[in-house]
């Protein structure tokens, strides 16, 4: 009989899901009760996971249904389950059938849902008791509701504030210490704390601080700071003044170590070393050599050991200050910053309330605040539904507030026996700690050392942990690698309990035989290259040995090398030498960032730059690509500092110079649109090969349609959220996908390409902040806890440190966790072939250890930089006309406004009566809205036939419509080259449209205003000039002249 608490251990492959669904098929399937699943509860950590587990579910339910219909499998299956249920498998398929049907007529009730779906239906459930309306919306993404906070903190600052003084002296140290350089980034990397569960008691025993509060700790703290500095200080100069009174010098010294040291402390905070110090600890021994100077050895004899008891005096000085000295340190590096998150803190209630919110992030905390304590029946009978069963998938990514909110449930459906508890996890696969999970609470219920089952002393309810050992994914060379591997590294954790998760990981494969491991070790110059180049082959391999694009799969540590990685395959696609009609694609959730294309920074950095031209900085993109354009003649530091900062009128001549038929007269005439077309279509840019440049068409397309047709708008538009979307394919697609390690998870691929497979093993440089109650001293009276990122201390300091060393240890512990199960994941999502690239060996130094090094000091390659174990596969069998999809033809891209003519003036009816001659009045309209001055017209005219806006047996007719208007004798001087002329230029209205007038005319300060029209004359015509006129005079220019002309069969003038 099994314990209704059971804890499955599952390693990777080892069929965690087909446990999960057969478990929960026998409790749904037990009895003829159709309703069983709607007392089951499945909680799974992603929407995907959890609708593939609702689908899988669905699947086998219909399966069964169909019995005995059934492929060999399926029998089996049948089979088997009923014979565990003692069933017939006539009445399993009947059961199955009527739970099938009453599933699908009761959907609601099919928990199978995401944590955060399931704390957000307790919400709601008690959301009059929480005080909460009842209609409030969940915000899915924390990120937007922090921004707005953020805002609105920084609209709310007023000049030398305290709130601003913090600000800028927050901001300014980020800056220094090499962070972020977009301010609101570093906020916004800041404020996410406020949805750490392990910061809530922390940030709690802030609350009463306030800004003023923040900078007197900070000046008493500085204060402490230099006390301990000049305290050790004065006591180095006294024991050196001593010392030099009696004749003592450097020679005097063995080594002249202790000396040095000393003195050394006279200008500055230091230590002494370990062998420096020894003869002063030890008795009876010397601190001068051997064979020092007889006179030396007189004089050390006389007096040194007065002076080791001042050089003790500075040992026991570091020993009782050291330690406050380095949280004092750590301290003052992030106290501006706490302040600063207090603030974010109440900016968030603030917009929580008024934009009735609640963002996802605070789920738990809600929960854990308000309904932890309530007794499991009150919780059931708000919720309206009582569950008896629990599954919970992934839990070594559970947090501790989300374990202890389903405590209560569950703890009382057990104790009331008939129900049962099962969890899933592998504290191997531990990868989310960033987003609260808590690998402890895995490993403490898997050694049943976690007391929630126990009361008083005594077992509520017994657990039993279960060994999934087996691996059903992988080929076995792969297992007997990841074997091998990972249970070597098993000595490199400290911590017992770490050391035994990969000590006792060994798998049975449980596959086909066979399977193919390679493992590269490149060399550091041109690393990045090499990487891009042996993928690169390898996928090229890869294909001519039958497998498709969709069998491969590309992981990376960091976005940033996966956009890379997608960009040199892009841009090197033939190297890949596809069969005839294939071409390269490649599918990735976080890696085809539209960001990371240096033609669409481009493209926003020249449209900023006509925006802003004083603005220098923002021209970086811009000059990155046009240094590749048109600079490669001169030094690329020449080249930007000469247009770096050079006058607009100056950088647009240069690009007329260098783009044939770049007219920079014309632009302003263009909307948003346009202007990004023609920037793509001059430059040569292949927008049809190029899915980055696709993405920011559609990008300006949806944003002048949904938001404003203003560059300014889109441009601040694209730097805060257009920038982070992403190029995105079909699932379906044969593609080969790049990811990062932590969206593999779960996922299993024939090839798997590993790269960038080195780094430190736990980087220093980049430590986590911790939160930590700080130590009972004077100094942090005012302040007890803090968020610091610890400090690491002198390599000979270790010996003044107790509790900072335990705080750094705990973290290191974690961080070597962290970065062995992230190699854990991504050499286990491999089902065939595992290729690695890592870099050639890294002796181990200060800063710690290397994964190459571990590596190649575990595989031992008997070739230079290369290991390969197992042999390559060789599949048979081609593809199906689905998958040999043909690559479409080159295609030329133009602006549609090019291609298809529309007409923008339409007519108010569609009668016969009057359409051709307002029809033809339109087309002199859209054609003087081309002319500034009158020796444009054979340019515009041949420029508007090409653009089929009419036909050529039209055309002479027309020029002379046209030539009516530019000879005009009260309209000739309107039309000359003196004239600045703006045509169609928009009028911008706080909080209403635009205005557009056809034709503004500015000659001597004064302005003529022009409006075409076709038909009869209206009076709402003459007084939409008027409104011009009075914007054009409130903008401070004089109107000379107001004009209406009648574009009809005889042209009429009027002017008021």
């Amino acid at each position: 009989m099994r314990a209704p608490f059971t804890v499955y251990n599952a390693s990777a492959g080892a069929g965690k899901t087909y446990s999960l669904v057969r478990q929960y098929l026998k409790l749904c399937l037990a009895q003829d009760e159709a309703s069983s699943f709607m007392h089951i509860l499945a909680i799974t950590f992603t929407k995907k996971a959890a609708q593939e587990m609702k689908q899988r579910l669905l699947k086998q339910l219909f399966l069964l249904s169909n019995y005995p219909k059934l492929d060999p499998q399926g029998l089996d299956y049948c089979h088997t389950l009923a014979e565990e249920l003692e069933v017939a498998p006539e009445k399993l398929a009947y059961r199955a059938q009527n739970s099938l049907k009453r599933i699908l007529h009761n959907y609601s009730a099919f928990s199978v849902s995401t944590i955060d779906s399931f704390t957000n239906r307790l919400i709601r459930s008690f959301s009059r008791d929480l005080k909460l309306s009842s209609n409030y919306q969940v915000e899915l993404e924390d990120q937007l509701i922090l921004e707005e906070a953020i805002d609105r903190m920084l609209s709310e600052l007023q000049a030398n504030s305290d709130h601003t003084k913090v600000l800028l002296r927050f901001v300014e140290g980020q800056l220094n210490d090499g962070n972020s350089t977009n301010y609101k980034n570093i906020l916004l990397d800041t404020a996410r704390q406020l949805f750490k569960e392990k910061a809530q008691p922390y940030l709690q025993q802030l609350e009463e601080l306030s800004t003023a509060d923040f900078l007197k700790i900070e000046k008493e703290l500085s204060k402490r700071l230099k006390q301990i500095e000049t305290g050790q200080k004065k006591l180095a100069q006294d024991a050196i003044s001593w010392g030099e009174e009696r004749g003592m010098h450097v020679k005097c010294f063995s080594r002249g170590t202790l000396w040095n040291r000393t003195l050394g402390m006279t200008t500055g905070f230091g230590f002494f070393t370990e062998t420096s110090l020894h003869p002063v600890l030890e008795a009876g021994q010397n601190l001068y050599a051997k064979n020092a100077a007889p006179a030396d050895k007189a004089l050390m004899d006389l007096y040194q050991e007065d002076f080791k008891v001042q050089i003790l005096g500075i040992h026991q000085y570091l020993a009782d200050h050291y330690e406050e000295y380095l949280y004092i340190k750590s301290t003052l590096k992030s106290l501006y910053g706490l302040a600063v998150l207090k603030e974010i803190a109440l900016q968030l209630e603030v917009v929580k309330e008024e934009s009735n919110r609640i963002p996802i992030g605070e789920f738990n905390k809600i929960i854990s605040d308000n309904l932890r304590g309530q007794p499991a029946p009150f919780l059931y009978e708000k919720l309206g539904d009582r569950f008896q069963h629990f599954f919970i998938d992934e839990f070594q990514d559970t947090s501790t507030l989300q374990w202890l909110n389903l405590v209560p449930l569950i703890n009382n459906s057990l104790a009331e026996g008939g129900s049962s508890a099962m969890i899933v996890g592998d504290a191997k696969q531990s990868i989310y700690r960033f987003r609260n999970g808590e690998v402890q609470l895995f490993i403490d219920l898997y050694n049943n050392v976690e007391d929630s089952n126990r009361f008083a002393g005594q077992e509520l309810y017994p657990r039993e942990t279960i060994n999934l050992d087996s691996n059903f994914r992988s080929h076995k060379n792969i297992v007997s690698f990841n074997n091998q591997l990972f249970e070597s590294l098993a000595n490199n954790f400290s911590d017992e309990k770490f050391r035994r998760i990969y000590s006792e990981s060994g798998q049975i494969a449980c596959a086909k035989d066979g399977g193919y491991v390679e493992v590269r070790f490149l060399e550091k110059d041109d690393y990045q290259k090499s990487q891009f180049e042996h993928i690169a082959s390898t996928i090229k391999d890869s294909l001519a040995r039958g497998f498709k694009q969709s069998d491969i799969c590309i992981l990376v540590g960091a976005n940033a090398q996966g956009r890379a990685i997608a960009r040199f395959l892009l841009q090197n696609e033939d190297s890949l030498d596809l069969p005839e009609g294939e071409y390269l694609k490649l599918l990735s959730v976080d890696s085809l960032n539209i960001g990371a294309s240096a033609e669409v920074k481009a493209m926003v950095s020249f449209l900023n730059m006509l925006e802003n031209p004083k603005d220098y900085s923002i021209r970086k993109d811009w000059l990155l690509l046009s240094y590749e354009i048109f600079g490669q003649h001169i030094d690329r530091h020449e080249y930007f500092k000469i247009h770096g900062r050079q006058e607009l009128s100056l950088e647009t001549a240069f690009l007329e110079e260098q783009i044939p038929g770049f007219n920079f007269q014309n632009w302003d005439g263009l909307d948003l649109l346009q202007k990004v077309y023609r920037l793509i279509h001059q430059l040569d840019l292949k927008l049809e090969n190029d899915p980055y440049l696709q993405l920011l068409i559609d990008q300006v397309d949806d944003f002048i349609r949904r938001e404003s047709p203003l560059a300014e708008s889109f441009i601040e538009w694209w730097y805060e959220k257009g920038q982070s979307e992403s190029v995105q394919m079909p699932q379906e697609l044969d593609a080969i996908q790049v990811m990062s390690i932590h969206k593999s998870k779960g996922l299993e691929f024939p090839v798997v390409i590993a790269a960038f497979s080195a780094g430190a093993l736990i980087n220093k440089k980049h430590r986590e902040k911790l939160w930590l109650q700080l130590p009972a001293k004077e100094s942090f009276k005012e302040l007890p806890v803090s968020l610091v990122n610890l400090l690491t201390p002198h390599k000979d300091a270790s010996g003044y440190l107790n509790q900072y060393l335990k705080d750094l240890d705990e973290e290191d512990k974690l961080m070597l966790l962290d970065t062995i199960n992230r190699y854990y994941v991504a050499y286990t999502r491999a089902e065939k072939e595992l290729y690695i690239f890592s870099a050639h060996e890294q002796s181990d130094n200060a800063d710690g250890k290397y994964w190459q090094s571990l590596l190649y000091q575990q595989l031992q390659p008997e070739q230079e930089g290369f290991y390969s174990f197992g042999e390559k596969l060789h599949l048979d069998g081609k593809l199906t006309d689905s998958e040999n999809l043909k690559s479409p033809d080159n295609f030329s891209v133009r602006p549609w406004q090019e291609v298809i003519a529309v007409l923008s003036s339409a007519p108010k009816n569609w009668e016969q009566s009057g359409k051709a001659a307002r029809l033809r009045g339109n087309q002199v309209h859209q054609l003087l809205s081309q002319i500034k001055q009158s020796t444009d017209l054979e340019f515009a005219l041949k420029n508007a036939q090409n653009k089929g806006w009419f036909s050529s047996e039209e055309l002479n007719e027309i020029r002379d419509l046209v030539l009516q208007v530019l000879e005009h004798s009260e309209l000739k001087n309107l039309f000359s080259a003196q004239a600045e002329v703006l045509n169609e230029r928009s009028i911008l209205i706080p909080g209403a449209n635009r205005k557009v007038p056809d034709r503004v005319v500015l000659i001597d300060g004064k302005a003529f205003i022009i409006d075409y029209k076709t038909g009869e004359r209206q009076e709402e015509h003459r007084q939409q000039v008027e409104e011009y006129a009075h914007l054009i005079e409130e903008a401070g220019f004089t109107v000379a002249e107001k004009m209406l002309l009648y574009l009809n069969e005889e042209l009429v003038l009027e002017k008021f």
